[in-house]
């Protein structure tokens, strides 16, 4: 539905990826962006460099969900679960808007927050029972939607949940890859104790063929980002680009330089969640070490940019029309001078 809907949940938020050509984007493939930078009040020009690091996933869905009786068709509640793979405990989740934001083929209003919340329990969404795969660790949520940074009136562009029990880290960075891991079975990947599922928002006004992209940082104790572009470490920080499709429809490109294509894999969506029952599907592309234009500033805690969208592809035909006509008349009016 559009933006003047009632919200329905609990109000959202405050602020909250992956290099370039260089990560699957189901898998948190990070960068240690170079440019080191003070707290910016504006964004930065992009920095374009962005060495590779170990592959992880360390941000997945594990549910999702039309919100039954939308006459729009267009709200969806996602629930994700968090790898903390840095060398800090997590006190802080942020996600926020970035201007990848509504990137796509359909023109209409943007896809914006309209409700977020914590499911003690995880997988699936609501009250039932525990869905995690035999060798998780059953970790209850105890965590809280602390505030909402609105857009406007009723759209929502950032949401900030906070502990709770932080979130135990495993430093993939300084230290060695954990033996519980098998490169074969990426369920195993969430058999430590540095993850934690049962953080949900809902989507609005997020129609098929629209992009829904945001920000996300994890935040420390004293709710500083325990990684941001030149600072920390980069697997605390990153983005999340979500499209809606038709089942059966090709997979878009990528969104964000930097990014290289979405994915459908169960490194995105646990268990096929992407399929939404209606005919229509999700697919998604993740990363650590980037972050984009804020699409609204005011959700900027203070953190250099070093990526931005890559030109849409309407975008670039009509810069070719334009390059293509201007080379027409440049050719008759030279013929014309030369016939006088």
């Amino acid at each position: 539905m559009k933006s003047n809907r009632q919200l329905s949940k609990i109000v959202l938020v405050s602020p909250a990826s992956v290099s370039s050509s260089l990560v699957n984007i189901s898998i948190c493939t990070v960068i240690l962006a170079g440019a080191a930078s003070a707290p910016a009040l504006a964004d930065p020009v992009p920095d374009p460099v962005f060495p590779d690091l170990p592959t992880v996933f360390c941000f997945r869905f594990t549910d999702s969900q039309l919100v039954p009786g939308d006459a729009g068709n267009d709200r969806i509640e996602f629930e994700f679960e968090v790898l903390n793979w840095t060398n800090t405990k997590a006190s802080g989740v942020d996600i926020a808007l970035n201007q990848g934001n509504g990137f796509g083929s359909v023109r209409e209003a943007k896809p914006f927050f309209a409700g977020a919340g914590i499911d003690p329990n995880g997988r699936p969404i609501g009250a039932g029972d525990d869905g995690l795969p035999p060798g998780n660790l059953n970790i209850t949520n105890d965590w809280r939607v602390d505030s909402i940074t609105p857009g406007n009136e009723l759209e929502k562009t950032a949401i900030k949940w906070r502990a709770g029990t932080p979130i135990n880290n495993i430093d993939l960075l300084g230290g060695t890859r954990p033996s519980f891991i098998n490169p074969n079975d990426p369920e195993t990947i969430d058999n430590g104790d540095n993850v934690l599922d049962g953080f949900t928002f809902t989507a609005d006004d997020f129609d098929i063929g629209e992009v829904l992209s945001f920000n996300w940082f994890l935040k420390d104790v004293n709710d500083v980002p325990i990684g941001s572009v030149g600072r920390g470490n980069a697997y605390g920080f990153g983005t999340v680009n979500i499209t809606r499709i038709t089942s059966g429809s090709p997979l878009p490109g990528r969104v964000l330089v930097g990014n290289t294509g979405f994915s459908q894999s169960p490194n995105l969506f646990y268990d096929r969640i992407y399929d939404l029952g209606d005919g229509t599907q999700l697919a998604a592309e993740f990363g650590a070490g980037i972050t984009a234009p804020f699409q609204n500033p005011n959700d900027n805690p203070g953190v250099a940019i070093n990526t931005e969208p890559v030109p849409e592809p309407t975008t670039i035909m009509s810069l070719a029309v334009a390059f293509g006509f201007g080379n027409f008349f440049q050719k008759k009016d030279f013929l014309k001078s030369k016939r006088a």
